[in-house]
Formats: C-alpha cells, structure tokens, sequence
C-alpha cells in the first residue's frame, strides 16, 4: 500500500509500509530528538534491537492481515 501524496504546498511526499532496511533510518530519527521528547514512548527507541522489533512486528502484522 504505497501511495504519493501532492501537499498543499506542492511538496509530494511518498508513504510506504517500513521495511527492515528502515532500521539505521529510524534509529537516526528517534536518535535525532531530545530525550524529553522521547521520554514518553513506551519504548527506547534509541536501542536498535527494539527498533528492529517494531518494524519485524509491523511487517508481521501487514502479512497476517491486521
């Protein structure tokens, strides 16, 4: 389920599912924000393990069907 989306300011911008290549993406992201803005996450998502977790369960959902 991949789509492109024009913004209203022109901008396209393209969403997709995460892939488990997505792992070192995400961990910059989150590694990118403050600690008072993760501070209410439910998980750390600084350790690469639990991202990687995240994104196999993500995957595991999109395939059951969820």
């Amino acid at each position: 389920m991949e789509r492109t989306i024009v913004l209203k300011d022109g901008r396209t911008v393209h969403i997709r599912p995460l892939l488990a290549t997505d792992t070192d993406a995400s961990l910059a992201f989150f590694g990118g924000l403050p600690p008072e803005e993760r501070r209410y996450l439910r998980r750390d998502v600084t350790d690469p393990e639990v991202v990687l977790a995240r994104i196999r369960e993500t995957i595991r959902a999109r395939w059951s069907g969820w």
